[in-house]
């Protein structure tokens, strides 16, 4: 399958797995050619990740399809998946597939290869590289400052009901 080029792994939002089984290729839908170059667009002009999974709230889109009908319902959007959107390189038209291939006694690798797959591009390579970049570029969350400092709080607030539970 993926010599051929054939679909081999997740679908990501925008696209659908079309084809008979076996032969299945990455078709990009309505809602990918509307919106994913929006997605792209707002992170480069600054938008948070959580600013953009609002907005795709407020749109009322959903990532995951329902496995009876078919149609996008689901989860609301968070940000970690807007990132994992972000660094995909489907959207730009191909991503690579890579495969190992082990001996199973002693684990060893035996062949490794890697795939090129394409698609139809939502977005071009430019707006792929600038949204990849202002996300790099961000101000990473977690705790800032000097660590001993930080950690001396570390412990200071106990709830006294709780003291004696193993839980503490």
């Amino acid at each position: 399958l993926r010599r051929e080029n054939k679909l081999v792994g997740s679908v990501p939002w925008g696209f659908v797995a079309e084809g008979p089984k076996y032969d299945k290729r990455l078709v990009a839908t309505g809602l990918g050619r509307e919106y994913i170059p929006k997605i792209f667009d707002m992170v480069i002009d600054g938008w948070s990740l959580a600013g953009v999974c609002e907005w795709l709230d407020s749109q009322h889109l959903r990532q995951k399809r329902d496995t009876v009908t078919g149609e996008l319902a689901g989860m609301p959007w968070w940000p970690a998946m807007v990132g994992k959107m972000i660094k995909n390189p489907a959207y730009r038209g191909h991503y690579w597939m890579t495969r190992v291939e082990r001996d199973p006694e002693t684990g060893q690798v035996v062949w490794s290869g890697k795939w090129e797959h394409s698609c139809e591009a939502l977005i071009d390579a430019r707006r792929f590289r600038l949204a990849n970049e202002a996300l790099a570029r961000r101000e990473k969350r977690g705790p800032k400052g000097d660590p001993m400092s930080r950690a001396m709080l570390r412990g200071a607030i106990r709830c006294p009901d709780c003291d004696g539970s193993p839980m503490n």
